[in-house]
């Protein structure tokens, strides 16, 4: 959290918190923090610094005349630093602010924007608006001028604002491939010739809307209604609602296709019937319709506007499958309980005659830990199949966040497990709920104010008001939000493809002629290598019924030189042991959970990987240090003496402080506006 830019003689203030992935600040001491100047030679050092529950506070003065250019704030051996700049400057008081629209079609006759000029505390700006309107288009290498550009000048208006009318036939969008106009702007205030500038893109579109998968698993459970939801934004990713959206349902090699309606946020939601798909694997295609779409854009359309997945059969030996249905809402807010509908469907020969009820076991994650566990207990009756659903309340609390997995699992005495698993979206937040505010939106210069703050008690809150004027001058940003903490916490997240692959349970190699691996106990079944000609494919192995695995049939010619037959090793399997690994969770079982392994040619000839990515060590926690830097410039006594006076307290910063909550969790604090007018930020 820091100030970007300083002049030169300024004190800048630093702040360093380090938080683990349960977003706790660490008392740990730092050896050593450097300040480095733009030479990279050391200027400043900090020795042993332990910090004040979980913040260190630290402070440096510029020379009068340092080296200007960018400093940066660093911990040896540490990942993160912060860099900030030195330079003369004086703080602008007018923003340019556009309002254009947020794309324009190819097909448009004309467009409308504006250019407004504002003073940092909102009022309007008068003078002269020069603006020019270029059309650009990009590659993956490129950014190229179309060199079609127009130009329009005009003095603002009450508003402030300079109103412009464009029309596109000089640009001929039609006609030519390009992808956005450039909008700049120059505005002249009236009176004092002060000049600022600013720019913004409006993209040019022949895409009205692209359909997404939300969702939407990779694998169905044979005989239970599968569930997913498609959304179509427009663009600038606006949801599009009251929109007919196609759902493309392709079942051996014949397509269905059903039409929904988006709701107001852009959704559909849709469940299927898988009883008829005979553990085949199924594409689903989401796309949109439009009659006046021109013939030459539909490749380039039928690319961009459409969704597709594959979806693989769930493997259970008998049929046994669990489902979590995901929550409806796109993301659940914290502090709530959550109903998660959970069906099943069980062969009744997996249980004793006897049996009355069954037995599910439940672990709740966030954060790449278990959060919860527990179990749950159903009463069945004597149907075969076993066939319901039940509701399972869920509270959501910070530990989730930002992102929960729920596994639920049963095991049957001869050793199956049937299983399911769900991740869906958890609201951002923290177990230490932090409120601040003024007493007043506006105040005087001079006057008195109130900071409120309300935080859990023994809190130390950092606490900081910044100028508006140092925002506009410096594009980074400079303080730490809420995306940030959460952002820093996925550096310890898992790959889409689990725990590292230095504790898979590899299996030998199961597709080597003249090579028979030992049978495994706990590992995976395997179905068995048979003579495949070569011109040949109908000899092939199968399955038997119920899906049992084939355990009788002769083992292969031994062949003096070993060779190989087609069989991934690593296939893509949708069983419970991949539920498990994805999640992070090394299982210890002699229970059937690792789908059989098999060296036939699957009789398709497309193939989709559920994941891929990078392998990441999860198991590794590294604290990430972060920082804040400001200058500090605090009024600590409020001078009510006088009604008129002076104006000298023109702070860029005008609080910087860290706070005690003590006991009650709540204080307040007196405070002097500075004379400056304008709009000053807290952040704490």
């Amino acid at each position: 959290d820091a100030l970007p830019i300083y002049k030169p003689g300024e004190t800048v203030k630093f702040r360093i918190i380090t938080i683990n992935k349960n977003f706790i600040a660490s008392n740990e001491t730092y050896p050593l923090v450097e300040l480095l100047d733009p030479g990279r030679n050391r200027v400043g050092q900090w020795l042993n610094v332990r910090p004040n529950q979980g913040i260190v506070d630290l402070s440096f003065l510029l020379a009068n005349e340092p080296p200007l250019g960018t400093y940066s704030i660093k911990i040896p051996g540490r990942y993160h630093q912060y860099t900030f700049v030195v330079q003369e400057y004086v703080l602008p008081k007018i923003e340019i602010v556009f309002k254009t629209p947020d794309y324009v079609l190819k097909q448009a006759e004309e467009f409308n924007f504006k250019t407004c000029g504002r003073y940092t505390y909102g009022k309007p700006v008068q003078g002269v608006v020069d603006s020019s309107l270029c059309l650009k288009t990009k590659n993956s290498i490129l950014i190229q001028d179309v060199g079609i550009c127009e130009l329009y000048s005009g003095e603002t208006d009450g508003d402030g604002c300079l109103s412009v009318v464009v029309s596109t036939e000089k640009f001929n969008l039609t006609a030519l491939e390009c992808d956005y106009f450039d909008v700049s702007a120059r505005l002249k205030e009236n009176g004092t010739g002060v000049t600022v500038f600013n720019s913004v893109t409006v993209p040019v579109s022949t895409q009205h809307m692209s359909v997404t998968f939300v969702d939407v698993e990779s694998y169905y459970h044979p005989g239970m209604l599968f569930y997913g939801k498609m959304e179509v934004k427009g663009v600038r990713d606006k949801p599009a609602k009251n929109t007919t959206v196609h759902l493309v349902l392709n079942v051996h090699e014949e397509d269905i296709t059903l039409s929904y309606v988006t709701d107001d946020s852009g959704m559909v939601h849709f469940s299927l019937d898988t009883s008829e798909w005979n553990d085949t694997m199924v594409s689903l295609t989401g796309k949109i319709f439009d009659e006046n779409i021109k013939e030459r854009d539909l490749l380039v359309l039928a690319t961009n506007r459409q969704a597709f997945r594959w979806i693989l059969p769930f493997y259970s030996e008998s049929k046994s499958f669990l489902h979590i249905q995901t929550p409806l809402a796109r993301s659940v807010n914290c502090d709530q309980d959550q109903q998660l509908t959970v069906s099943y469907l069980i062969d009744r020969k997996e249980l004793p005659v006897q049996a009355q009820h069954l037995d599910l076991f439940y672990l709740v994650m966030g954060r790449e830990q278990i959060a919860l566990s527990g179990q749950k207990k159903i009463e069945i009756d004597s149907d075969d199949p076993i066939k319901g659903t039940f509701q399972f309340q869920l509270t959501i609390n910070s530990d989730l966040a930002p992102r929960a997995t729920i596994i639920m699992y049963t095991i049957f005495p001869d050793g199956e497990v049937a299983a399911d698993n769900i991740k869906f979206d958890v609201s951002k937040c923290f177990k230490n709920k932090v409120e601040v505010g003024f007493s007043e939106e506006k105040a005087q210069p001079g006057s008195v104010v109130t900071l409120h703050l309300q935080a859990t008690p023994g809190s130390l809150c950092s606490v900081r008001a910044v100028d508006k004027s140092v925002h506009l001058l410096a594009s980074s940003r400079d303080e730490i939000t809420t995306e940030d903490i959460f952002y820093s916490s996925t550096a310890l997240a898992l790959s889409p493809r689990g725990f590292p692959y230095r504790i898979e349970d590899f299996e030998p190699y199961p597709c080597l002629e003249g090579e028979t691996p030992p049978p495994s106990k706990s590992g995976p079944q395997m179905l068995p290598k048979v003579e495949v000609p070569h011109q040949e494919t109908e000899n092939r192995s199968t399955l038997s019924e119920n899906g049992k695995t084939l355990n009788n049939q002769a083992a292969p010619e031994v062949r003096a030189k070993r060779s190989l037959i087609w069989g991934p090793w690593y296939q893509s399997q949708a069983d419970v042991y991949s539920f498990f690994k994805e999640s992070g969770l090394k299982i210890l079982t002699n229970a059937r959970i690792k789908k059989p392994i098999s060296c036939i040619h699957p009789n398709y000839t497309m193939f989709s990987l559920r994941h891929r990515g990078s392998m990441n060590n999860a198991l590794d926690t590294v604290d990430a240090p972060v920082m804040e830097a400001h200058e500090m410039t605090l009024e600590k006594k409020v001078d009510e003496k006088k009604a008129s006076r002076a104006r000298s307290y023109f702070p860029e910063t005008w609080l910087y402080d860290l706070v005690p909550m003590g006991d009650e969790g709540k204080i307040a604090i007196p405070l002097t506006v500075p004379d400056t007018i304008t709009r000053s930020d807290e952040h704490t």
